[in-house]
């Protein structure tokens, strides 16, 4: 991990570092931070969607809940910028809670990336409700 940090330090655009440090703290069992990396690796170069989604959704299906399931399988299509799969996650995410508001606003975000507006305006308005 150690070496994996040197190596952010002096390239800290190089995707590959981060998701080598992903399987790492999957290695070790840290999920939650393996999820994060996967994301940053995505952040920087999202041409191997496939692998990202795959690696996503292993690292996701060890964190908590169904419902922070979903949203972390959500935010990695968001990254993808596959927006309708995203959607369709947090669908899911919001049956088992309906007033979850990270789903709620995250779903708002999607549709309006996706151009539905009016139906992004109000997903977000019942959450003022």
């Amino acid at each position: 991990v150690n070496c994996f940090n040197a190596a952010i330090k002096i390239d800290p655009e190089d995707a590959e570092i981060y998701s080598n440090l992903a399987q790492a703290m999957d290695d070790m069992e840290e999920y939650r931070r393996a999820f994060k990396f996967i994301e940053k690796a995505i952040s920087i170069d999202n041409r191997n969607k496939e692998y990202a989604l795959q690696k996503g959704i292993e690292f996701s299906s060890c964190v908590g809940c169904q419902l922070e399931r979903y949203c972390c399988v959500a935010r990695i299509f968001r990254k993808l910028g596959d927006y309708a799969n995203g959607i369709k996650c947090l669908d899911q995410a919001l049956m088992q809670n309906p007033e979850d508001p990270d789903c709620i606003s995250l779903k708002g975000q999607m549709l309006v990336y996706n151009g539905r507006l009016e139906e992004a305006s109000m997903v977000l308005e019942s959450a003022l409700i």
